[in-house]
């Protein structure tokens, strides 16, 4: 069955992400067509899988005590946003020997970490950390502890001679003329890690990071680890599917609660393995579509992430890759059906001092953005606001080609229009046939995208 899902993400069948089926993940988790993900077990980290502090990044996904994840905070360990090879506190303690620590990597700023405490053992991290450049700053308190400050380096201009930006999902050697190319990531077994919950093990987006390396496009990831491991380890499905009473929109926010130094950690580790397929040519990570649904402004989640907390969360998981893969470009999602008011509080709490751009879906014909009801949800605030470029998609094709992407059947005059806006490039979900011949007719008459 189909179902019209609310947000960033269009139309996309359940039936594929229940059977385990990685692809185009809709608003919820909802999924279609793809590669096959695995099954995936029960993964929860030792006793009842609570967060340090009140669910704090640990070093390298270290656990404290027997029930608490480690309380190794700040951004030691590979989800710091620490030096070239600056090391965070080589041990935490618990109750029961918890360990905390590891090697950070990455970045141009050293962090070392504030303590945290879990709900039955407390660790102590990173005393100490040392980078290669940038200011020093400790992590803070909120949510477990995160990283502040910035972390990594900016880049708002990705794409050669500041020129627009075509894209479509992987296919068929159509990196061949396109500037990106999109996958999914985030389905693999435990987020990729070993059994250990330290190391990646399982990378498919590396495939694609590797395949395109050496020629004129980039690989975006499709980065949605929230909603592919809440589904496959907690059971919680999209809202608008799974009327069991417990789902992404209920219980969604619990489970980053329960699971976050875990849930860092595969980002960062996933990001460590795609800087070793491909360290010259950056990814672009586009950051969990609808996002905003597991913070209290929709007021349906049991415990919503604050505006704060959730804020935190972003910095936390951007330093991290950004800390394994120094060249990395991590885009937020922006989700239209929040109200004028909700989405300001939103970006307000928002680390755009870390993020790169923000990622939409959106129309080429119009400033407008679907799925919105809201008078400022479009293009233009939403550039003015965070004062980030935007990429967008059109997911709301599903992959069903003949229905229009308002990119390749609109003018060169309203591309530009988005431009002014904002706007840098656009990823065609479901690419018409003649979508090479399209964006070669299109592409003389368009504006440069650096302004």
């Amino acid at each position: 069955m189909t179902t019209h899902l609310r947000g960033a993400l269009g139309l996309v069948p359940l039936a594929a992400f229940v059977a385990g089926t990685a692809g185009m993940v809709g608003v919820n988790g909802c999924s279609s067509s793809g590669s096959a993900a695995p099954n995936n077990p029960d993964t929860s980290s030792a006793g009842t899988n609570s967060a340090a502090g009140t669910n704090s990044a640990a070093g390298t996904n270290s656990s404290a005590g027997t029930s608490s994840m480690a309380g190794a905070t700040g951004s030691g360990g590979s989800v710091s946003a620490a030096g070239g090879s600056g090391n965070a506190g080589a041990s935490g303690s618990g109750p029961s020997a918890g360990a905390a620590g590891g090697s950070a990597s990455g970045g141009t700023s050293s962090q070392a970490g504030a303590s945290g405490s879990g709900t039955s053992g407390s660790g102590s991290a990173g005393a100490s950390g040392s980078g290669t450049a940038g200011t020093s700053s400790a992590g803070a308190s909120g949510m477990g502890g995160g990283s502040t400050g910035t972390c990594g380096s900016i880049n708002p201009k990705p794409f050669a001679d500041c020129k627009f930006a075509w894209g479509a999902p992987s296919a068929n050697n159509n990196s061949s003329y396109l500037d990106f190319v999109s996958a999914w990531v985030g389905y693999e077994t435990d987020g990729g890690l070993d059994t250990n919950f330290q190391n990646n093990i399982a990378c498919d987006g590396c495939n694609l990071a590797k395949s395109v390396a050496s020629t004129g496009a980039m690989a975006v990831f499709y980065a949605y680890f929230i909603g592919y491991q809440a589904n496959l380890e907690g059971g919680f499905g999209d809202c608008n599917t799974d009327k069991d009473g417990h789902n992404l929109c209920t219980d969604g926010a619990q489970w980053i609660r329960d699971n976050r130094a875990h849930l860092i950690n595969m980002y960062s580790q996933y990001a460590k393995k795609v800087y070793a397929q491909s360290p010259n040519k950056a990814v672009i990570w586009w950051l969990e579509g609808d996002f905003e649904q597991y913070t209290t402004m929709p007021k349906t989640q049991s415990n919503g992430l604050t505006p704060t907390e959730a804020g935190q969360l972003i910095r936390d998981i951007t330093c991290g890759i950004k800390a394994n893969e120094p060249n990395a470009i991590v885009a937020l999602n922006h989700s239209p059906w929040l109200s004028n008011a909700d989405a300001d509080t939103f970006w307000s709490a928002m680390p755009t001092d870390v993020l790169d751009m923000v990622w939409v879906q959106g129309y080429g014909d119009q400033d407008k953005l679907p799925n919105s009801t809201a008078s400022n949800e479009t293009f233009t605030w939403l550039h003015t606001k965070t004062g980030r470029p935007i990429m967008t998609e059109t997911s709301f094709q599903g992959s069903n080609a003949s229905t229009p992407d308002h990119w390749t059947t609109t003018t060169a005059a309203n591309i530009n229009a988005r431009i002014a806006s904002g706007v840098i490039g656009a990823l065609s979900y479901a690419p018409p046939s003649n979508y090479q011949t399209t964006i070669g007719t299109l592409n003389p008459q368009l504006n440069a995208t650096c302004q």
